[in-house]
């Protein structure tokens, strides 16, 4: 298998010939762009070995402090049911706290929490280990 660094470097040069390119060359641009989209599963599949080379354990670990990580940044949100039923007349979406919820969970990464949740338990059920919890 070729380095990470062998793949970012044809990228980079796929990139520089796509933009030297004729923009009037639609084959040539497609090709290119072709190259790309496979040298990026070549970077995708390396890191996915990379990611899968811990052990079981220090995923499990990882996975458990990132579900923690999340609960605590939930219990910080405001109760959306609870402000509604006070009688604002509002739905709860449009209630100022939902966009202090957004706010808080986007300054808390809290996206990057759940997506890297949710790798973790792709990379056990690759090893045929049942992700608790």
């Amino acid at each position: 298998m070729r380095s990470l660094d062998e793949i970012a470097r044809d990228l980079a040069a796929a990139q520089d010939e796509l933009l030297a390119v004729d923009s009037s060359d639609l084959i040539a641009a497609d090709a290119i762009r072709v190259r790309q989209a496979r040298l990026r599963e070549e970077a995708s599949r390396f890191a996915r070995l990379l990611e899968d080379s811990g052990s079981t354990e220090a995923i499990r670990r990882e996975l458990a402090a990132r579900r923690d990580q999340h609960d605590k940044l939930r219990k910080q949100r405001i109760d959306l049911i609870k402000q509604s039923s006070a009688g604002s007349g509002t739905a709860p979406d449009a209630l100022p706290e939902a966009t202090l919820n957004r706010k808080l969970m986007a300054a808390n990464n809290g996206d990057q929490i759940e997506s890297r949740i949710i790798e973790l338990m792709e990379i056990l059920e690759r090893r045929g280990e049942t992700p608790s919890g």
